[in-house]
């Protein structure tokens, strides 16, 4: 959803503002650098047909070795291919064991879902895959889960006449910061915008944020 025009009334003020949230949908290939690898065993593995997103793999061959990404969302899945000489990858997420798959087939699979999670809290989370057996370790891509349409969940003032909004799904930062976004009827003017950590609960400073 991009440029989606809302209004919300506040004690009989109307505020109006233009939303660009994040996809609906994001890939992060092996090779995107907000994926972190650790251990010492990695290296890339191109020219691969049976990877669906770009034709390349990363690949580890120690135990131990691990793959991460912090994402803002409300779901994630990983995708590899699966062989013969694959075993068992611990997915975490938020540094707690969710699940152990297996990437172990008799004979070689392209890349596909391994793990799927569609029951996140929205806000940022990270997951991490252990390689636990087997001679290696893929990993094709990820893909980042938002929900589909924008809402605002809540709207309020603060003693200081902030102006707090909630949205139901993750915003994209650099547009929800820009004030040339927003609008408030009447006299009153807004001078800041900040955003949280999980990017979707905006506080707006006003000057002359009057009650009617």
């Amino acid at each position: 959803v991009r440029n989606e025009i809302l209004s919300e009334t506040l004690d009989k003020r109307i505020l109006t503002f233009t939303c660009d949230v994040l996809p609906p949908e994001r890939v992060y290939d092996d090779t995107d650098p907000d994926i972190v690898y650790e251990g010492s065993d990695w290296w890339p593995a191109g020219n691969r047909d049976a990877s669906i997103f770009y034709n390349e793999s990363a690949v580890a061959g120690n135990n131990g070795d691990s793959f991460s990404l912090t994402f803002t969302g409300t779901g994630i899945a990983y995708y590899c291919e699966t062989n013969s000489d694959q075993g068992n990858v611990d997915i975490y997420i938020d540094g707690v064991l969710d699940k152990t798959v297996s990437t172990h087939t008799d004979t070689h699979q392209e890349s596909d879902i391994q793990y799927l999670n569609l029951t996140l809290p929205l806000g940022v989370h990270t997951i991490k895959g252990v390689k636990r057996s087997g001679t290696w370790m893929q990993l094709d891509a990820f893909k980042v889960y938002n929900p589909g349409d924008i809402a605002v969940s809540s709207i309020s003032a603060d003693s200081e006449d902030n102006i707090i909004v909630t949205f139901n799904q993750a915003l994209n930062e650099t547009h929800a910061l820009d004030l040339s976004h927003y609008a408030l009827d009447g006299d009153a003017i807004i001078t800041a915008a900040t955003i949280d950590r999980k990017l979707y609960r905006v506080t707006l400073a006003t000057q002359d944020l009057l009650r009617i």
